[in-house]
C-alpha cells in the first residue's frame, strides 16, 4: 500500500493525527516499509498513553484538592485530543460531574459507557453516584 500511495502522488503520511490539531508528525512515504510504519505506530501509540497518564493522573489530583472545574477542563481535553476511547477519562468525568452537580456532563459520561457497552464501568460510575462517595477513581 506505501508504494502505491507513492506512484499517485502521496510524500508523505500521518498516522493517527488528532482532527483538532495542527501539530502532527508527517513520515515520508518514500523511506518507510511495513516494519518502520508499526514501528512509528508503536511510538506515537507508547507517547499517547502516557500523554493520558499524565492527564488523569493531574485531572484525579485537580478533583480530589478541589478544583473541580480544572479537572473537568482537563478530562474533556483529554478526551478531544488525546484519547476519546479511554473508559478512565469518563468515569472520572461522571464523579466530577456529580461533584459539580452537572447532569448533562454525567449524562455524556454514561452515555459514552453505554454506547461502547462498558458495562463495568458504568456500573462503578453508577456505584459512585448512589453512594454520592467521590474518591475520583478511575480503576476498572
Amino acid at each position: 500500500m506505501l508504494q502505491d500511495l507513492s506512484e499517485v502522488g502521496v510524500r508523505k503520511f500521518v498516522l493517527d493525527r488528532c482532527p483538532r490539531c495542527n501539530v502532527f508528525c508527517a513520515i515520508h512515504s518514500a523511506s518507510i516499509t511495513a516494519d518502520k510504519a508499526i514501528e512509528c505506530w508503536s511510538i506515537i501509540k507508547a507517547t499517547e498513553l502516557i500523554r493520558l497518564d499524565l492527564y488523569l493522573t493531574h485531572a484525579q489530583t485537580y478533583a480530589r484538592t478541589g478544583k473541580l472545574f480544572a479537572s473537568r477542563d482537563l478530562l474533556l481535553e483529554a478526551a478531544a485530543h488525546v484519547s476519546f476511547d479511554d473508559p478512565r477519562v469518563h468515569v472520572l468525568l461522571g464523579q466530577v460531574a456529580v461533584a459539580l452537580y452537572d447532569r448533562e456532563l454525567l449524562r455524556e459520561a454514561k452515555a459514552f459507557l453505554q454506547f461502547f457497552k462498558l458495562n463495568s464501568w458504568e456500573r462503578k460510575l453508577d456505584e459512585v453516584v448512589q453512594s454520592g462517595s467521590l474518591n475520583f477513581e478511575f480503576e476498572d
